[in-house]
């Protein structure tokens, strides 16, 4: 098998890699994990994303996320429900795993202008002060 042979089968191996593996996305302090969110109905304005940090070598602090051309804005959020307080920004300590979890702190998207598709990935950017920003594609399963 020739070079060219070798990495186009490869290359189609890649397509068949099933969607619900575990994504990772490197920064300078933490390793993020598997950022999802589940499929939204049309007319739902709203969805929880949820993630998490593991190997975090020093404190940083999530200032802030988008989701471009998809929706109004995305909140830091204290808990589970609406009546949970948007926060300002999100300290992470150092330390093995700081998670953004449906029952705690998690990201709020708002004013979603189309649903969410189950067969599809959307691109998040976050904001963190030590780590800079961070473009991570958004799946739409907590399964990993």
């Amino acid at each position: 098998m020739n070079a060219r042979s070798f990495l186009l089968a490869c290359f189609g191996l890649l397509i068949f890699v099933p969607p619900g593996i575990a994504h990772e996305y490197y920064a300078k302090q933490f390793v993020l994990i598997h950022p999802w969110t589940e499929p939204t109905e049309p007319g739902q304005t709203d969805a929880p994303v949820h993630f998490r940090l593991e190997s975090i070598t020093g404190p940083d602090r999530l200032l802030g996320a988008s989701f471009p051309f998809l929706a109004r804005e995305v909140e830091l959020r204290a808990g589970p429900d609406d009546a949970a307080p948007a926060l300002t920004a999100v300290d992470i300590p150092p330390g093995e795993r700081f998670e953004f979890v449906p029952s705690g702190v998690h990201l709020l998207i708002k004013g979603l202008t189309q649903p969410l598709s189950a067969d599809r990935s959307y691109p998040l950017v976050l904001r963190f002060e030590s780590s800079g920003t961070l473009v991570v594609m958004m799946s739409m399963s907590g399964v990993d």
